[in-house]
């Protein structure tokens, strides 16, 4: 159709067909329709509705082609196409300048009047020194990790005499197969 100023979330419509159980439809950024953007045909994908609502938020200033056709139980009509160009990228407004006061001692005030009133506590106020900032740790107990008891070798020992017997055990019990 050759709309221009098109939103980013566009709803594309056609009009109804007589006897359409739905509407194959495609959305692409090139008139050729190579590697489109939206496909929505086949019995699967296609729609019941005679309009499309974009979901993603297309690219500002950019052209889109869309297309669809009706599908019968039987027959499918032709492609019709269309054309439509997004909006413009927004300009941000700039912000006005605002106006500064500043004092003596370097501080920048938004008002004459918070200037003002900067002053004249200044005035009523002498500096104060101060007060020595004391740290205090507090009496955190720490408890000591748990040592790992060292294994007596008297229970390696013992592993390697059950093992040693263990050896006897099979060599007998080869010995005996072979002899009977």
């Amino acid at each position: 159709s050759g709309a221009e100023d098109v939103i980013l979330k566009p709803t594309l419509a056609w009009g109804t067909v007589a006897g359409a159980i739905g509407y194959d439809f495609e959305l692409a950024d090139n008139p050729l329709f190579v590697m489109p953007m939206v496909s929505l045909t086949g019995d699967m994908a296609r729609l019941i509705t005679p309009f499309y609502q974009q979901v993603t938020t297309l690219d500002y200033s950019t052209y889109y082609y869309w297309r669809a056709k009706a599908v019968s139980a039987d027959a499918e009509s032709v492609w019709s196409s269309a054309v439509f160009m997004t909006m413009a990228e927004p300009i941000p407004e700039p912000e006005p300048e605002a106006e500064v006061w500043m004092c003596s001692e370097g501080l920048t005030f938004s008002s004459r009047a918070a200037l003002e009133a900067h002053l004249a506590t200044a005035e009523a106020h002498q500096p104060v020194e101060p007060a020595d900032i004391v740290v205090v740790p507090p009496d955190i107990i720490v408890p000591l990790p748990a040592e790992t008891p060292i294994t007596p070798a008297w229970i390696y020992v013992i592993i390697g005499v059950g093992a040693v017997l263990i050896i006897a055990l099979l060599v007998l019990i080869v010995r005996t197969r072979r002899v009977a």
